[in-house]
């Protein structure tokens, strides 16, 4: 990411990385809420709420520059589009850790492991069944034996 310093948005992230800095069960979760894809989407959307028709953000009114909208820059990344560029891309994924290989396991089987849970339940609401019907029988054998 790459903007303007001291604008309203980065100095939002700043701001909220400590109040965003919890210690969730899963570490994909944690990283992705305190600092990552899902903390920046929140600021994003708070900054957007916080700005106003003239491009002033609510708590910047005393800042010295008047704030423009943030801006995209998208660079085609296609084969033989032109070679410069203002951002470099490189490999990641190094927060990665056993969670996230689990939860893209369960993201590239979605299908099977909801077919599994039905056939599961289905299962256990029949062994549920067979128990309840079993246990009433026992008790109407007894019930014939003290007759």
């Amino acid at each position: 990411m790459g903007g303007t310093p001291e604008h309203p948005f980065f100095v939002i992230i700043t701001e909220n990385l400590i109040r965003w800095k919890l210690n969730y069960l899963l570490p994909y979760v944690t990283v992705m809420l305190c600092s990552g894809q899902w903390f920046l989407t929140a600021m994003w959307e708070k900054y957007h709420s916080d700005l106003s028709p003239d491009s002033t953000v609510r708590g910047f009114a005393n800042a010295k520059i008047g704030w423009k909208p943030l801006h995209r820059i998208l660079m085609d990344m296609r084969p033989g589009a032109d070679p410069w560029v203002f951002f470099n891309q490189v490999a990641g994924e190094s927060w990665a850790d056993w969670d996230y290989r689990i939860l893209k396991a369960i993201g590239d089987h979605i299908v099977l492991i909801i077919l599994l849970v039905v056939v599961f339940i289905c299962v256990l609401v029949r062994f549920c069944m067979n128990y309840r019907a079993r246990s009433r029988a026992t008790y109407i054998e007894y019930q014939k034996l003290d007759i």
